[in-house]
């Protein structure tokens, strides 16, 4: 996100692959710098916050 707001990439969506445990409903998604990326789920009666490495 931009200071003007979103801008729109030309780049393909990214394909996140579950693991073996239960699968999440993630409410959130956000790139953190060139690191990788930040979840957020609502599921009660605790948020899970999760990090994902970007690709190499």
């Amino acid at each position: 996100m931009q200071p003007t707001g979103i801008v729109l990439t030309d780049r393909p969506p990214l394909q996140l692959q579950l693991s073996g445990e239960a699968p999440r409903n993630w409410e959130g998604l956000v790139r953190l710098e060139e690191r990788g990326f930040l979840l957020v789920t609502d599921k009660f009666p605790g948020t899970l916050l999760g990090f994902v490495p970007g690709p190499p």
